[in-house]
């Protein structure tokens, strides 16, 4: 996720010069930031690719520093494929350059081969631009964004643009494996007592999508808040809304009853 986007913290164009226009994060700013999400959130789809008995396969829409420890849970797995994709080209083309930089890696094509805490892990970083975009997008103005994945998954994180056509792309096409995990991050969109009024109505809505996957017997989790993480504390001013405490933050869906743990907190 990248949260000159999604937080209200600071004005758009502030953010904007601190996130992008930076021309790269070194491994020092990686190691030393943590996913837009609450830690308990976060260790709930890390710990379904590390109780898998193969290597995942993941796919995220939205990249960010997100991505990076995606590529690190893989790697804690003994290796593994993660698939990233991003709209906004500005951004791509910081990520790419931050995959160079601080992970020692090239790109052939839109393919990253990066060897991290002794293993190595596949990495296939992809752009595909929107063409309009309203809210938070449609499937019509970001197709080429919802369907270039290719195969089927053991986690996909949801958390960047037209993400209701995201969950049913990834629903109707089949992308979760037997074993796989949908997370549809901010889930509480649209839900009367979300607290961001600009985010109820429209490609904002998600609360059609969160009943389907409620319907085939997902569960919405609260998060503890994405200035939470033990042992860290963010950077500047605490993020509004969300900082100690997460209501309706994520809906997990997991294909196979067996997989979902018995504690989600």
């Amino acid at each position: 996720m990248y949260p000159y986007l999604t937080s209200t913290r600071n004005t758009l164009g502030t953010l904007y010069k601190r996130y992008v226009r930076r021309p790269f994060l070194t491994l020092e700013q990686l190691e030393g930031d943590r996913p837009f999400t609450s830690e308990n959130t976060w260790q709930l789809l890390s710990n379904h690719c590390r109780l898998l008995v193969r290597r995942p396969a993941v796919l995220e829409y939205g990249s960010g520093t997100s991505t990076y420890y995606h590529l690190k849970t893989l790697a804690a797995c003994g290796g593994g494929t993660l698939v990233s994709v991003e709209h906004h080209l500005d951004w791509y083309r910081k990520m790419v350059r931050t995959f160079r930089r601080a992970l020692g890696t090239r790109p052939e094509g839109e393919h990253f081969q990066i060897e991290l805490l002794g293993a190595t892990v596949s990495l296939d970083y992809l752009y595909r631009p929107a063409h309009g975009l309203t809210g938070c997008g449609t499937h019509e103005e970001l197709r080429d964004y919802v369907e270039a994945p290719r195969g089927r998954f053991d986690l996909v994180v949801v958390d960047g643009r037209a993400r209701k056509a995201c969950v049913r792309h990834v629903l109707d096409a089949g992308l979760l494996s037997e074993h796989g995990l949908l997370v549809l991050y901010e889930a509480g969109r649209g839900h009367p007592d979300w607290p961001v009024p600009s985010q109820s109505q429209g490609t904002w809505d998600y609360q059609p999508e969160v009943a389907e996957l409620l319907r085939r017997g997902g569960t919405v989790v609260a998060g503890t808040g994405v200035d939470g993480w033990s042992g860290w504390t963010r950077t500047g001013a605490d993020t509004p809304h969300f900082s100690k405490a997460y209501p309706m933050e994520a809906c997990f869906y997991w294909v196979s009853p067996a997989d979902r743990p018995d504690t989600l907190a």
